[in-house]
């Protein structure tokens, strides 16, 4: 019930302060990027507007595209241990992403998109990790690390606040990486511009569909900062803290603390 109310608060007090501000989110930016860091947001790329990403700490490579100007579609694949000197584990699979934009928003109303993303991050386990630690046998898991947004709708609006302030609220449903527990869960997002080559990072997953005793999370949610430092019109380069609450330490270990990583991004039309 309680973690029902906190879900309930956050998305309200999201929404609300998305939908009151009075400022037009194309007046500075008119197409923002498709996600804060892990967390989507409802912009989609224009039509013919294409993105290639590779993220290092884990490795990822994604790549999407517009379709029509309120349809994108991607594509990823990753894995951890891919540079270094132990043996690389891959993803057993490819993502899929799709995102429709319902509305551009305006002075008003926030953006609105529906989509689906079936990417988690960070190591894949097929087995719960401390099952087989404490008491020497397999039990069957079916979870990235950090659970894929799966189905989602996301609600977007921008106001300038001493330079522009991107807000990011939505709700998900992952209905693949569900062994462990499962529910709606409830994400959030900002980007603050320094300037107009730099914007601060932060984003805040309330892990509501990971944190039973089954779970890898405690309860804590999860909290990650950054910052991208926009080198040309075409690259991105952004450098992210995730994890920054430690979700996971209790039953991961050094393993479930927060990391460090390097994400490069080139975007391009055709």
């Amino acid at each position: 019930m309680l973690k029902a109310r906190r879900a309930a608060w956050f998305l309200t007090f999201g929404v609300t302060v998305a939908a009151a501000t009075a400022a037009a989110q194309e007046d500075f930016v008119p197409e923002g990027e498709t996600y804060v860091i892990q967390t989507p947001t409802a912009w989609a790329r224009p039509r013919g507007e294409y993105a290639g990403s590779i993220g290092v700490g884990p490795f990822v490579v994604r790549g999407e595209i517009g379709i029509l100007n309120y349809l994108t579609a991607g594509i990823s694949y990753g894995g951890v241990d891919v540079f270094g000197n132990a043996a690389p584990t891959m993803n057993p699979r490819p993502g899929f992403q799709a995102k429709f934009r319902i509305t551009n928003g305006g002075p008003i109303m926030p953006a609105v998109a529906v989509g689906y993303d079936d990417q988690g991050h960070g190591r894949y386990y097929d087995f719960d990790p401390y099952v087989e630690r404490t008491e020497r046998k397999q039990v069957h898991y079916d979870r990235y690390q950090f659970k894929a947004k799966g189905f989602y709708a996301a609600f977007s609006q921008e106001i300038e606040l001493l330079g522009p302030l991107g807000l990011h609220v939505g709700v998900s449903y992952n209905v693949v990486e569900d062994v462990d527990a499962d529910g709606v869960d409830v994400f959030g997002a900002l980007e603050k511009g320094l300037g107009p080559h730099l914007m601060l990072l932060g984003a805040y997953d309330m892990g509501l569909n990971d944190d039973e005793s089954k779970s890898l999370g405690m309860g804590r949610g999860y909290l990650d900062a950054g910052v991208r430092w926009r080198v040309t019109d075409n690259f991105n380069l952004e450098f992210w803290a995730t994890n920054l609450l430690e979700n996971q330490v209790a039953k991961l270990g050094e393993e479930g603390g927060y990391s460090r990583v390097l994400y490069l991004t080139y975007i391009g039309s055709f």
